[in-house]
């Protein structure tokens, strides 16, 4: 598909404009307090009508472009990429255009607090199980003098960009084809998994995943000594970063190793294994998890394979918890293409993709078309193994199993930017298939962009966190009793206390020590005002209640199915003369439970009995 240059420039300039157009009208619309959702509380309906269209024309741009043979000779392809990325950055960036102090409750919490204990102290402390990325978090903060409390917030972002040019990097060493190239970045610029708008243990590893394999082609096939050594470092690195990203790279090495045995075997090959690679990373793996919880789950992990203890399947468990949201049947399906939508056209591409490679692959193509083997055998294997945990055959590594989620899409890049070329090129000259392409690229683009946060688009609270709960939860750390215990309803004092004060400060004052098994003092449905008449009737010691906006709202909003509470509960709260509220700043309150002993005219007040 060939355009006009004047078209062409101007469609680029539209599409430009109208990104800056949304980012402009995002920045002018900041939060004023805790939000239900990121996308509309705030926001006009226009800015996501802009950014979708700027990205749809970009991806339109892009394809015509690899398919255009003129366009193998210059470089105006990547106008339109940059402003896909843009526009993707714009959404990865959203917490920090509307002002958020953190949007990431659990995790990011924690992670923020590892930070700055490392800032305070100068070290990391035994216990810290992902220290190079919380020294390197702390480094930056030390070295600009930019606090953790905003470094925080750009982690993601700055890891999600260096994504993006490493898919481009790696589907430069991967395809021959500039047309192949062209549609692998502009998949790789689009916000899937592991794009995430909220910090976790396991997103920036899988954000890295890409470089690592770049590093990788050119480091076994290419020979490449320059990037043999940056390889080898990423080899020592990766252990200290996570676990999983540990057994992803084994397996992609012997994957390799499997590949070119099989080369040497059948094709008569002559090149060498490097297992040095291999033992590089076991050593460095050894020596860092043998001080640690996870040597001993590999270990427990060896026993229940060869015992073939499987597990169980967490499906009844996912079933259990939507149904408690009140999400049953067709509800279930839509939820998952809400979630999953974009990872799951990229992931039938790749299916497609694997197809077509397999059916071209002979013995004189496998030096051409090796590196794309790889990524497709890892794109089946890492599927397998995500299967494999809904199937219940996770052998006690269900939670490792389950975030492969985070490396399925990575991988599924290549083949379905294979499967995409291949199908346009060959019935190219059917308008119809192109746009085809175009949309459901656009498709997993739009679908991956309102899954990037929790909303009640997807039955989930948003993850913000607000100067209010952080004043609130300052307030009560420094005022209270410390033999009185704290409690909650979803806002955790102990994540908070993290994120504020580090987590040597939590662990060296006990507080909240029972997270996340048990609450200080459980609050129940309704505070029992159904049953009960105060709220100190239904509890069995006095203490402390935080209630923040967040609390308030999550039932009546994004949880509003489940009814466990709502705007008459914390009406006739104010009401009860067994709470006293000791503090509020308009968004977060502190009450204080005086528990009261049952009496005869308290039992089942509602029914008058």
């Amino acid at each position: 598909m060939h355009l006009n240059s004047q078209i062409y420039k101007s469609a680029c300039s539209v599409c430009l404009l109208l990104s800056t157009s949304a980012l402009v009208m995002i920045a002018r619309a900041p939060s004023s307090g805790y939000e239900v959702s990121i996308y509309t509380s705030n926001l006009s309906p226009l800015v996501w009508v802009l950014l979708i269209t700027s990205m749809g024309g970009s991806i339109f741009l892009l394809v015509c472009q690899a398919l255009d043979k003129e366009s193998q000779e210059n470089n105006w392809w990547l106008i339109p990429l940059f402003t896909l990325m843009f526009s993707s950055l714009i959404v990865l960036l959203l917490p920090v255009l509307k002002g958020y102090v953190m949007c990431s409750r659990e995790d990011g919490l924690a992670h923020l607090g590892f930070i700055k204990d490392v800032v305070s102290s100068g070290h990391f402390a035994d216990y810290n199980f992902y220290p190079p990325f919380h020294v390197f978090s702390a480094a930056v903060v030390i070295t600009t003098g930019l606090s953790a409390d905003k470094l925080i917030l750009y982690i993601l972002p700055i890891f999600s960009l260096s994504y993006m040019f490493s898919i481009y990097f790696l589907g430069k060493g991967v395809f021959r084809r500039k047309g192949q190239i062209i549609l692998a970045a502009t998949l790789g610029a689009i916000p899937l998994l592991p794009h995430y708008g909220l910090l976790s243990s396991s997103n920036p590893q899988a954000l890295i995943f890409p470089l690592i394999l770049a590093l990788f082609v050119r480091a076994f096939w290419q020979k490449s000594f320059g990037y043999t050594l940056l390889f080898i470092l990423m080899l020592i690195l990766i252990p200290y970063l996570h676990p999983l990203a540990t057994m992803v790279l084994v397996l992609m090495l012997l994957l390799a190793y499997l590949m070119q045995a099989v080369a040497n075997r059948k094709l008569r090959m002559q090149q060498a294994i490097p297992f040095n690679f291999l033992f590089i990373l076991t050593v460095v793996s050894f020596l860092w998890y043998a001080d640690f919880f996870i040597f001993n789950m590999a270990v427990d992990w060896a026993i229940r394979l060869f015992n073939w203890d499987t597990g169980i399947s967490p499906i009844p468990k996912i079933l259990t918890e939507l149904g408690k949201v009140k999400v049953h049947g067709f509800e279930i399906v839509s939820l998952a293409f809400k979630m999953y939508g974009g990872e799951i056209i990229c992931g039938v591409l790749g299916i497609i993709g694997v197809i077509v490679l397999a059916k071209g692959l002979t013995s004189n193509k496998y030096q051409e078309m090796r590196e794309r083997i790889l990524l497709s055998g890892l794109f089946v294997v890492f599927s397998f193994i995500y299967l494999l945990y809904y199937a219940g055959l996770a052998f006690g590594l269900s939670e490792v199993y389950s975030r492969f989620v985070y490396y399925v899409p990575v991988v599924s890049i290549i083949p379905a930017s294979l499967a995409l070329y291949e199908l346009t090129r060959r019935y190219g000259y059917m308008k119809l298939v192109s746009l085809l392409a175009v949309c459901l690229i656009l498709i997993a683009a739009t679908l991956s962009v309102f899954n990037k946060y929790p909303s009640p688009y997807r039955y989930q609270p948003n993850s913000q966190v607000t100067r209010m709960e952080i004043t609130g939860v300052r307030w009560i750390i420094s005022n209270r009793d410390l033999s009185t215990k704290v409690t909650y309803i979803a806002t955790a004092l102990f994540r908070y206390s993290t994120g504020i004060y580090g987590v040597n400060f939590v662990r060296q004052n006990s507080i909240d020590p029972g997270f996340p098994y048990r609450w200080p003092i459980p609050i129940p449905d309704h505070f029992n005002y159904q049953i009960r008449r105060t709220l100190g009737e239904s509890t069995d010691e006095s203490g402390y209640m935080m209630l923040s906006a967040y609390d308030r709202l999550l039932y009546q909003e994004a949880w509003g199915r489940v009814g466990r509470f709502n705007r008459e509960d914390f009406d006739e709260l104010e009401h009860d003369p067994t709470v006293d509220k000791l503090y509020t700043n308009g968004e977060f309150d502190v009450w204080y439970i005086q528990h009261s002993s049952l009496t005869a005219s308290g039992i089942n007040w509602r029914e008058g009995s």
